[in-house]
Parts: C-alpha cells; structure tokens; sequence
C-alpha cells in the first residue's frame, strides 16, 4: 500500500515539474521574442528549467527503473560532464550531440 501512495506522490510531483518546465518554455520563448530581451532573466529561466528537466528525469527513473538505470545520467548532467558522442534524450526522443573530453 506504501508503494502505491508512494508512486501516487512521485506522479504528481513529477506532473508539477513538467507543467513548470512547459511553462518556462512558453516565458522564455515570449521574453526572446520581446525586443530587446532581458538576457540576465533569460539565463535564469534556462538554468531553471535545464534543472527541472534533471529532476523531471531522476523521477521518471524511479517511477519507471529498469536495468541500465543506473547506467543513465540526465541531459543535463552529461552536458556538466563534458561527455563526447551523442545520446537520445530519454524527454524527446531525438538525437542531442554533446562534446567529448
């Protein structure tokens, strides 16, 4: 029964995170189209959100582990790792290049 409330919780947090990582999308992209944007609110709302993509992704590894969980680390932290080569973002499906140490 704890794992169900448990994994319950984890649902909703991780469905605020994604309402809050689509919504930052939306006032990034307005603030970008507003001439002239505020770079320094601009790189805060970036930062914000690339670290609500890493939480929105540790969650969906919990809620959803398999395998090779532990082998996964976020777009994020790849990027702040210098990884070379290119990985399929676990959020989009598509192809992100990153660089190689």
């Amino acid at each position: 029964m704890e794992d169900s409330q448990e994994n319950t919780e984890l649902r909703a947090r991780l469905h605020a995170l994604q309402v809050e990582h689509r919504d930052l999308d939306q006032v990034i992209t307005q603030l970008q189209a507003a001439p002239p944007p505020d770079v320094l609110m601009l790189r805060r709302l970036k930062k914000r959100k690339l670290l609500l993509k890493d939480k929105i992704f540790a969650l969906e590894r919990m809620l959803e582990p398999d395998e090779s969980a532990s082998q996964r680390v976020g777009p994020c932290q790849a990027r702040a790792w210098g990884w070379l080569g290119s990985f399929d973002h676990p959020l989009r499906g598509k192809r992100i290049e990153q660089s190689v140490r």
